[in-house]
């Protein structure tokens, strides 16, 4: 989580969900979904970035070999996940699907 004083202005994770609940961006039971929010207002200052990044730091120390998400087609995040190594899943692209494969 990012904090500004008392306040939360971020908050990353990587979940594995079951294939009968899955996520938008599911891929696989054991490949994790990640999930990012930044407050409107700090969006742009690199929070987002920080915060993925701390989270693709644990996935590879604790080695896990990819990390999915799902991003709708008009957010500005692609930007920052394609900038961070994650790629569109082929045949998924539609539903903003990415990967994560260090």
């Amino acid at each position: 989580m990012a904090e500004a004083g008392k306040d939360a202005i971020g908050v990353v994770r990587a979940q594995f969900l079951p294939p009968d609940d899955p996520g938008y961006g599911f891929l696989a039971e054991d490949t994790p979904e990640v999930s990012l929010w930044v407050r409107g207002d700090w969006r742009g200052r690199g929070e987002g970035r920080a915060l993925l990044r701390r989270v693709l730091d644990d996935a590879r120390a604790r080695g896990v070999p990819r990390l999915s998400l799902s991003v709708e087609a008009d957010n500005d995040a692609q930007k920052l996940y394609a900038a961070e190594g994650f790629a569109e899943v082929p045949g998924r692209a539609a539903d903003g699907v990415m990967a994560w494969n260090p």
